[in-house]
């Protein structure tokens, strides 16, 4: 019985050491840029991202993507690449929003059996249309540099990824 005891009170209090520190982790993005080619029907997402920018040099993560003149959702992209070597820990996706907007997650292997999580809202005022003539194609306009806090719980096991 005491036993039991000290293995349940170790295991709650290494849980409650792991949950601070997951908390303050975050991803650092730089550069993110979202446009659809006008006259295509491609769209362009590129951006870095590093856990401790100045140290740690950023990934570089791109895609190109069947638009054809709105951003598009694009589902779990790899292949990011520090220098000529790809990073295959990083995936990403982005997903649309019913209020117009986007939402951009970023995941990498925390474990053999779990994922960890970065999410960023982009709303949809950082989205524009412009207008090319005969078509109109959509672009992000919000900050380049930006930080991605883990996401919560629930959006994470929304998304499979925790």
């Amino acid at each position: 019985m005491q036993f039991a005891t000290l293995a349940a009170f170790a295991a709650s209090a290494s849980a409650m050491a792991v949950a601070p520190r997951q908390q303050n982790q975050a991803q650092y993005i730089n550069g993110f840029q979202a446009a659809c080619v006008p006259h295509s029907t491609f769209c362009n997402y590129k951006f870095g991202a590093s856990s401790q920018p100045g140290v740690i040099p950023p990934s570089t993560c791109s895609a190109m993507v069947q638009g054809p003149d709105m951003l598009p959702a694009v589902a779990d992209q790899s292949g990011c690449k520090v220098g000529n070597t790809t990073n295959g820990a990083y995936h990403w996706s982005v997903a649309k929003t019913q209020e117009g907007g986007l939402d951009f997650e970023l995941w990498y292997p925390l474990n053999s059996r779990s994922n960890i999580s970065f999410c960023y809202d982009i709303p949809a005022k950082d989205l524009v249309v412009d207008n090319n003539g005969a078509v109109q194609t959509q672009r992000y306009t919000g900050p380049q540099y930006f930080k991605m806090d883990v996401c919560p719980l629930e959006k994470a096991q929304k998304n499979n990824r925790n």
